[in-house]
């Protein structure tokens, strides 16, 4: 099972064995999106094929295909590259469009984080570094092991100490998390915290958006965290199965007290990533 909403195969012929992924995203769709809600995944070989259906509303689909070669299973579904990339990068929040989770460089100063992705780089050595596209091969490659990372591994839920990089964000005692402005005034400053991973989180972790963007790999989609919607709050109630109210217009309407719950586990889910990302272990399949 893939964070409960997936199912692996495989199949072969004595000498070959053939990997299938299926990939499927629950939830009511809102509005087309780049991601598809169902993914094929076959890999022959060195080759990843990767079939993907894009539903817009519930009477038209189109299918895309597309190819991805030099996919690296092998090594992604290395556990020891796999804990090297853990060592080497974290989870930082972008305040951009509704706010989300990228994966950046270890180290506390500019020569740190330079020398973590000459490391990375050396875990590739198949990247042309005189390419001026180097920086795309490598997020490809951070992508995909991302991907697996959080398919693969799991964590319950608990407390678990982990470090505080949204204390990076704070300035005159306030953090802006999102475009719109809002801010946070209860961010601690402290660099390691104790912090509680609830249901509620791993099951927003299990249906976050994953994708990259000039050659930055976001863990949770800075615009469409957790589904189709911009305005995540439906793609949040959708996930924890929760009611969709409207009112006497027949307007979508959550209460002040939804809306206040929802806002604050978005704000959380950096502590929850960075959890999953420090303590999270291999499920066995």
């Amino acid at each position: 099972m893939v964070n409960g909403h997936g199912q692996y195969g495989s199949f072969g012929d004595g000498r070959r064995v053939y990997q299938v992924v299926w990939l499927k995203r629950r939830g009511p769709v809102k509005q087309t999106t780049s991601r598809p809600r169902h993914l094929i995944q076959l890999q022959f070989g060195s080759i990843t094929f990767q079939i993907g259906a894009l539903f817009w509303n519930t009477n038209h689909f189109r299918f895309n295909i597309s190819t991805r070669k030099n996919i690296f299973m092998l090594k992604i579904q290395s556990h020891d590259l796999t804990e090297k990339l853990r060592r080497l990068m974290t989870p930082l929040w972008c305040p951009a469009e509704s706010g989300g989770i990228y994966v950046a460089p270890t180290g506390d100063n500019e020569a740190e984080r330079f020398e973590s992705c000459e490391i990375l780089f050396s875990y590739f050595p198949e990247i042309d570094r005189t390419n001026d596209d180097k920086w795309y091969y490598l997020a490809d490659r951070v992508f995909a092991i991302v991907e697996y990372f959080f398919s693969a591994y799991q964590l319950a839920p608990g407390v678990y100490t982990i470090p505080n990089n949204l204390r990076l964000l704070v300035e005159n005692g306030e953090a802006t998390l999102d475009m719109s402005g809002r801010s946070l005034t209860t961010t601690p400053l402290d660099k390691i915290i104790n912090f509680t991973v609830t249901a509620d989180h791993i099951m927003l972790i299990g249906h976050m958006n994953t994708r990259i963007l000039d050659n930055c790999v976001e863990i949770m989609d800075f615009k469409r965290p957790y589904g189709d919607c911009t305005y995540y709050f439906l793609d949040m109630a959708d996930v924890l199965n929760e009611p969709i109210s409207e009112n006497s217009e027949g307007t979508i309407s959550f209460s002040p007290e939804v809306q206040e719950r929802y806002y604050r586990l978005h704000t959380e889910m950096l502590f929850a990533i960075q959890a999953f990302w420090t303590h999270a272990t291999r499920s066995e399949r």
